[in-house]
């Protein structure tokens, strides 16, 4: 651009220029002003998901009846025996005395002593029984040291819980094989077969490793295959394990060492209430963003609506597994203005069968309104959601703009360099003419002037 006037016609050519540059500039005002529009659009989409995906963290505790329990435990004597709430199903509000007779244990048995671990244990096929499966390990010359007796079990019994180790002490080394899992069927049996030396039971070769906890016993036992004996009230139940989830519907027990200790069950909706105060807090935290953006950022959205809609249309239904409850008379409601409360007074009120259903009107695995909630969140912000197809739509056009946008500075540029030298040419032009001008004129002065002296 010329930085001063028109050198010869007086031109204000600077001035001109950025006028017209100004009209020039138009339509990439518009679209610069149209991809911030698209911008602003992305980010209030982003946050709308956020505050989607924040609802969709509260609903957890719905589809989790272990955070929404309406009961609670507690034992006299923790060192022996722990409870929780195991499931949604009801229990009675009662005490009950447990007395813990023996823990459930696992099996352990011991090998003999070798001098080392690389030495030959035998040959033959040892067969190991445990909880009535059946697996043979043939060994043979090269494969049947201490350590290879170990590796071979390890490899096929990793998966039923079977481990076996080896301890080096003072004079040579054990085979040790344990069970992971406690009880009496869970007992492990050693026998053996084609020992070479001939003889199945004795203490030389493979038979060594024989252990029948009803015969020839070769490996020493460490610690005894039990179940768990105890008594509830009186009556004498029996587990393979520590944990006893059926013995008092609705309650399990983690059985901890020999005593005795008093268990009290009791009505406790502290933990459902907390959950669904969680949930409505976040209802209208999602509820407050969408009116805002409805009259803001995001006007003229259809998916706003139908985000409400589709909440509502969840919170107002019913569910056909649990006839006779909604979520109206466990106490959630909505005010005109589409806010949601709780009103904890009128689920006060409900019997504890109403309580137990309002449960399983939230947690149902397949038609709890977790569930639905859930379905109607994964529409939105699960992956390939409309969120994220808006958004990745916008984010197209966006890129587009920017080639576009860059593509028009060029021009522009190219075309104030065209603008400044076309005026640049017409002021020259001008200072030319009005040069020719004064000399025309001045030799016509010239010759009146001669022919007024004649």
């Amino acid at each position: 651009m010329l930085s001063s006037t028109g050198i010869g016609s007086g031109l204000d050519v600077p001035n001109i220029i950025g006028k017209l540059m100004e009209v020039e500039r138009l339509p990439l005002v518009k679209l610069q002003n149209r991809q911030g529009g698209m911008q602003s659009k992305i980010s209030s989409f982003g946050m709308l998901k956020s505050m989607m995906s924040n609802f969709n963290d509260a609903l957890t505790k719905f589809s989790d009846t272990s955070k929404i329990k309406a009961h609670s435990t507690q034992s006299s004597n923790e060192a022996v025996l722990t409870s929780a709430i195991s499931s949604s199903a009801t229990p009675s509000v009662s005490k009950y005395s447990v007395d813990v007779i023996s823990l459930a244990q696992s099996h352990k048995i011991s090998s003999p002593l070798f001098l080392n671990a690389t030495d030959p244990v035998g040959e033959g096929t040892l067969t190991l029984s445990v909880a009535g499966k059946t697996f043979d390990f043939n060994l043979a010359a090269n494969n049947n040291s201490l350590n290879d007796v170990r590796d071979g079990l390890n490899k096929r019994l990793n998966a039923e819980g079977i481990r076996a180790n080896i301890i080096n002490v003072n004079g040579g080394s054990h085979l040790m094989i344990s069970t992971q899992n406690t009880g009496v069927n869970n007992a492990i049996k050693m026998t053996v077969s084609a020992d070479v030396d001939g003889n199945n039971q004795d203490l030389n070769g493979l038979s060594r490793l024989v252990f029948d906890p009803l015969g020839t016993k070769n490996m020493s036992e460490i610690s005894t295959a039990l179940d768990a004996e105890v008594k509830v009230d009186g009556f004498v139940v029996s587990s393979a394990s520590n944990t006893l989830d059926k013995t008092i519907p609705g309650v399990r027990l983690e059985l901890k060492s020999v005593g005795s200790s008093n268990l009290t069950v009791n009505s406790d909706d502290s933990d459902f209430k907390t959950a669904v105060s969680d949930v409505v807090s976040s209802y209208n935290s999602l509820q407050d963003i969408l009116v805002g953006f409805k009259s803001g950022q995001l006007k003229g959205e259809a998916m706003l609506s139908s985000i409400e809609q589709k909440l509502r249309s969840v919170f107002a239904g019913e569910n056909k597994a649990v006839k006779g409850m909604s979520a109206y008379k466990m106490g959630i409601e909505f005010d005109r203005y589409g806010k949601m409360s709780f009103n904890d007074a009128r689920f006060n009120t409900l019997s504890s069968v109403d309580k137990s259903q309002s449960l399983d009107f939230l947690s149902l695995p397949k038609s709890g309104m977790a569930v639905q909630l859930g379905e109607v969140m994964d529409l939105y912000v699960g992956a390939k959601g409309f969120i994220d197809s808006v958004t990745t739509g916008l984010n197209s056009q966006v890129r587009y703009m920017d080639s576009s946008i860059e593509s028009m500075n060029r021009r522009l540029v190219s075309r104030e360099i065209t603008m400044t030298k076309q005026f640049t040419a017409l002021d020259t032009l001008i200072a030319n003419m009005d040069a020719t001008s004064g000399f025309l004129t001045q030799q016509l002065e010239s010759m009146q002037a001669m022919d007024t002296k004649k």
